[in-house]
């Protein structure tokens, strides 16, 4: 019997909600079932002895168990949400790896034909100097006018900068959230852009934002894109670890070269391997990464609309 998508999205959130069943353990479970050709509902039901056959402790398999003999239902969200899973052919199987996960449920609002495209990371602190958010908006800008979809985490700061300068430029933007989906509703100045941008998120779409979301929404936002650029960092908090995460998993990562009393842990980042980027040089960012973006081709407008 063809299983629905339904059941899929129902599987995928008991094993979601398993206490012990985190983003790696998720994304090692999605690759077992893609060699084996299996959906997520087969595991509806499912005895504790099978679940160990993907790679699950005896105790976790059995808390993965109780939840998937009765799976919890998904939040309701209004028309304009879409929730992918790794059963769903627009889910970005090809950005996904044991180092940076993605979520096995995403939220998404807008234009998903922004999944396939190419993009680069832009992310900072959020008390940034003037000077970081201008370099901020140039960079961004540069890269929406060469093609490339610009990720932010749609944070105070440089986030915010680099969401605006591709705007301004004509450009496409990716959020990533650290927060549910529907948190940002009726926030015009961050969601009326028409097929211009894409609202991802991981988290239940009424989830608040917490300091440990912002931190898993950095693993999101390095997956997604072919590089980040860091544009200001301190020596702790989200920016540096941001750029820890990229450098440790390989991810190409380019670090602004501001003086340390702009941005202490920029310098500290590049002395462990990050690329410097001069500051009105941008398009070194794109150095070995193909001279061409893949345009998107958005398919809808933001909440349904064009």
């Amino acid at each position: 019997m063809v299983q629905v998508k339904g059941d899929d999205l129902a599987a995928w959130n008991a094993l979601r909600l398993t206490q012990g069943l985190g983003p790696k353990r998720l994304t090692r479970i999605a690759s077992v079932l893609r060699d084996r050709g299996l959906p997520a509902a087969s595991l509806i039901g499912s005895e504790a002895a099978g679940l160990q056959a993907l790679g699950l402790g005896h105790e976790l398999a059995h808390r993965a168990a109780e939840s998937l003999a009765a799976p919890a239902p998904l939040p309701a969200t209004p028309s304009w949400v879409h929730v992918v899973s790794p059963d769903d052919d627009l889910y970005p199987r090809s950005r996904v790896s044991e180092q940076l996960p993605l979520p096995v449920l995403m939220w998404l609002a807008g234009s998903e034909a922004l999944l396939e495209s190419r993009g680069v990371a832009i992310a900072g602190a959020r008390a940034a100097s003037p000077e970081a958010i201008e370099t901020t908006r140039d960079i961004a800008g540069y890269l929406a006018k060469e093609g490339w979809n610009v990720v932010s985490g749609l944070a105070a700061g440089v986030d915010r900068a680099a969401h605006d300068g591709a705007l301004e430029a004509e450009g496409t933007t990716t959020g990533v959230l650290a927060e549910g989906i529907l948190r940002l509703e009726g926030s015009p100045d961050v969601t009326d852009f028409g097929d211009r941008v894409l609202l991802i998120s991981g988290f239940e779409p009424d989830a608040p934002w917490t300091p440990a979301r912002a931190m898993e929404r950095n693993t999101y936002i390095a997956a997604l894109a072919d590089a980040v650029v860091i544009v200001s960092a301190g020596l702790r908090g989200g920016s540096w670890e941001q750029g820890r995460l990229c450098l440790k998993a390989s991810k190409r990562l380019l670090v602004v070269d501001l003086p340390a009393e702009l941005a202490p842990g920029n310098g500290r980042l590049i002395e462990l391997g990050a690329e410097p980027l001069p500051r009105n040089h941008p398009e070194l960012i794109l150095e070995s990464m193909g001279s061409e973006a893949r345009p998107a081709s958005p398919q809808m407008g933001l909440f349904g609309l064009g």
